[in-house]
């Protein structure tokens, strides 16, 4: 089985804009709603996909009924834990969508969780998940005062053997290698962090994945935004290129090209396929103006147009 781990997850209000100018006043053209927090898009775009997983986390008010019930209604199985205390909501993030499809993201801090509730989504997870699943970290942690809780889970859970994918940020992805996970995906800034390293060039990133073999990560996917990726799998070593779209809104991107490398290392799919399925079902989200969720017969048809090059 997949587990998700949502720390921080949140309804993300989707505002189209004509542009955003500091001092003036932006009139917002038309808006929608989907749901936030990388954790929680994972697990929908495994759905997309036609794989299921739990989705674990911590929710609180009114937000938080929306944001599982949301879930409940496109099949996604859930396993929260609910946080007390008048006034504590699940944070709503805002995206802003221009007309050149600029995309920029103001979010929430969200709801500081106290050791008693982190204590309680460890506890759930020591008692859902299975010996040998699969466990994903994924998204903003800010809201845990201690850094370092990837690592204070793993330690927690170790005796189940899991495969362990983190797409973090921070001292907590700069802390979280240490505890050698199968999966990271570090975008250019986040390796920049682990390496202590300037990243430019396609060499830059190919030094910094080697400068990691020290962690003992057999999978390493640093995603390049428009430029694309370069993807350690086991002993070989990829690059893929996008293909040429119209992109709409880029958030979520990277959550659903991670989504795609799990899809396709689950079902044992060759090194050369993940990469190419990741890229296009990632493509394809840009394609779309929601920040979840991407039309799968269009991500078929990308598949072809993605360049996969072995390095």
């Amino acid at each position: 089985m997949i587990n998700t781990l949502t720390l921080n997850p949140a309804i993300d209000k989707i505002l189209f804009i004509d542009k955003f100018e500091k001092t003036v006043t932006a009139r917002i053209k038309r808006q929608d709603i989907a749901l936030g927090g990388k954790g929680v898009h994972i697990s929908i775009n495994l759905k997309i996909m036609g794989m299921d997983s739990t989705a674990f986390g911590i929710l609180f008010g009114d937000v938080g009924h929306t944001i599982e019930d949301t879930l409940a209604d496109m099949g996604v199985a859930s396993a929260f834990v609910w946080g007390e205390g008048e006034g504590r909501e699940s944070r709503t993030n805002y995206v802003l969508i221009e007309d050149d499809r600029t995309s920029t993201i103001v979010a929430d801090k969200g709801v500081t969780l106290s050791e008693g509730e982190v204590r309680a989504i460890i506890d759930k997870l020591k008692e859902r998940v299975r010996r040998g699943d699969i466990l994903v970290f994924s998204g903003d942690a800010s809201n845990v005062p201690d850094p370092y809780i990837y690592n204070r889970v793993m330690e927690e859970l170790s005796g189940k053997d899991a495969r362990v994918y983190i797409d973090a940020s921070g001292e907590t992805l700069r802390k979280a290698v240490e505890s050698s996970p199968f999966l990271i995906k570090p975008n250019r800034d986040e390796l920049e962090t682990i390496t202590g390293e300037r990243i430019v060039t396609q060499g830059d990133v190919i030094k910094g994945i080697a400068d990691l073999k020290k962690y003992r990560i057999e999978n390493i996917a640093v995603s390049l935004g428009s430029e694309g990726s370069v993807v350690l799998l086991g002993d070989s070593l990829w690059s893929a290129a996008p293909p040429d779209i119209r992109a709409e809104n880029t958030v979520g991107c990277g959550d659903c090209f991670l989504s795609g490398l799990i899809f396709g290392i689950t079902n044992g799919w060759d090194a050369e396929k993940i990469v190419r399925y990741a890229t296009a079902v990632s493509a394809a989200t840009a394609s779309s103006p929601m920040s979840v969720g991407y039309d799968t017969d269009y991500a078929a048809g990308l598949m072809d147009k993605v360049v996969v090059k072995k390095l």
